[in-house]
């Protein structure tokens, strides 16, 4: 006597969906197509579960694993021993589920996909980030097709090291290909800095076809009532006040283009960078006990930054490079500087209000320099030149007062003028 046994099947809240799909196919009451495009599977096996279905076989909409262990399940101990590094080295840095699975793999040798990994967390009751508000609608930006097409510069103030203090990091990101092509911390951000910063880009890469910026005041003429202006204007049309920024200034002599960004979200690659960076620097430096400028901006250039871009980088879609490279990069070094324009007064001296006060000395052609028109210019090393407007003579000269920020390391000569001598 065979003994037969009713085979219990239990179906899902998607099987059943796929049930009802197949049983309106069958009534037709919707075609073959549509029942494929809904279940997301091919016309034939579209038909083989209506057959199915039609014999009373509903089996065959449930998965074949219902009530099996699966055969990719990871063992128990894997579980338990990430949840473990999450809790006590990785989520008190503040890792993201994603960068998370890479640490897990490259540091610690475990193989494990992002959604493994993220459900476990989750099932925990943990998570990796704040709820985000929604966002307003926006329309998408076509990316440059080249490199050296557009670039985007933005400093993001953060307590990067988690000291109580913030520290300013500049960054900078080609739109065509999202690679950062500088980020350095800073103590202040300002003129200097930002001159530091595209100094760097045009020694290495040339000189872009355009720069775009936000509205601070050393990038932007903003002066409350006084409208912002995308292109080179040197002089306001009411008063004829000189507006330029000491950036536009030397952008305009360089030929490079200035752009102002309207909002954060027109920047929107290099503002979308600054949150990547805080999700994955931060992380980074805690983990590598990170605490002060220098080390982070060597741990920047010689590991971060060589291994995100090698990771994230976005093929242009022109492999000509928008970048006009240098004929003579010493030209930089009477560009790339602040520089002022000043009357010398009956005492030989020179002035800046809230920068500078130089004595000037004498010279072997000429013993005084009153009411001669003199360009001064504070370099980004730190030194400081003063030349003759007419003759464009080197003008001896001694430091009383100095009040411009300095951000990096001098080298001697700074340091000697620092000190009230040149």
């Amino acid at each position: 006597m065979v003994e037969h046994q009713e085979k219990r099947i239990s179906l899902s809240g998607e099987d059943l969906r796929r049930l009802r799909v197949i049983q309106d196919f069958i009534n037709k009451r919707i075609s073959r197509t549509e029942a494929a495009e809904k279940l997301g599977l091919s016309l034939k096996q579209v038909t083989r579960l209506k057959n199915k279905v039609k014999l009373g076989d509903i089996s065959k909409i449930a998965h074949g694993l219902v009530g099996k262990k699966s055969n990719n399940q990871t063992p128990f101990e894997l579980k338990n021993k990430i949840l473990t590094l999450y809790r006590e080295k990785y989520e008190p840095c503040g890792f993201n589920f994603t960068h998370l699975t890479e640490k897990l793999i490259e540091v610690e040798n475990l193989s494990i996909s992002r959604e493994t990994v993220r459900n476990w967390i989750r099932a925990e009751g943990l998570s990796d980030r704040r709820i985000k508000r929604g966002r307003k609608h926006r329309s998408r930006r076509e990316r440059r097709a080249r490199a050296g097409e557009l670039l985007q510069l933005d400093t993001s103030p953060h307590d990067w090291f988690g000291i109580g203090k913030k520290q300013q990091l500049i960054v900078i990101v080609d739109d065509a290909t999202t690679n950062i092509l500088y980020a350095r911390l800073f103590e202040r951000d300002g003129s200097l800095p930002n001159l530091q910063a595209l100094d760097y880009i045009f020694r290495k890469y040339g000189l872009p076809e355009a720069i775009y910026t936000d509205k601070a005041s050393w990038f932007h003429y903003n002066e409350q009532g006084q409208r912002i202006q995308n292109t080179f204007k040197s002089m306001r049309e009411d008063d004829g006040k000189d507006v330029e920024t000491q950036i536009e200034r030397a952008l305009k002599k360089l030929g490079v283009g200035m752009i102002a960004a309207h909002s954060p979200q027109a920047k929107g690659r290099v503002e979308r960078m600054n949150g990547i960076l805080q999700d994955r620097l931060i992380p980074d430096f805690k983990l590598q006990k990170i605490k002060d400028i220098a080390s982070g901006n060597n741990f920047l250039e010689n590991v971060f930054l060589p291994k995100h871009n090698s990771q994230f980088q976005v093929k242009p879609a022109s492999d000509e490079s928008g970048f006009v490279p240098l004929a003579n990069p010493k030209v930089l070094e009477e560009i790339m500087c602040l520089e002022f324009e000043n009357k010398v007064m009956n005492d030989n001296t020179v002035r800046k209000a809230n920068r500078y006060l130089i004595q000037l000395l004498p010279s072997e052609k000429r013993q005084s320099w009153v009411q001669a028109k003199v360009i001064t210019r504070i370099k980004i090393d730190g030194t400081i030149v003063i030349r003759h407007a007419e003759t464009n003579e080197v003008i001896p000269c001694k430091i009383l007062d100095l009040k411009v920020p300095h951000e990096h390391k001098h080298d001697s000569r700074s340091m000697e003028l620092r000190n009230g001598t040149f």
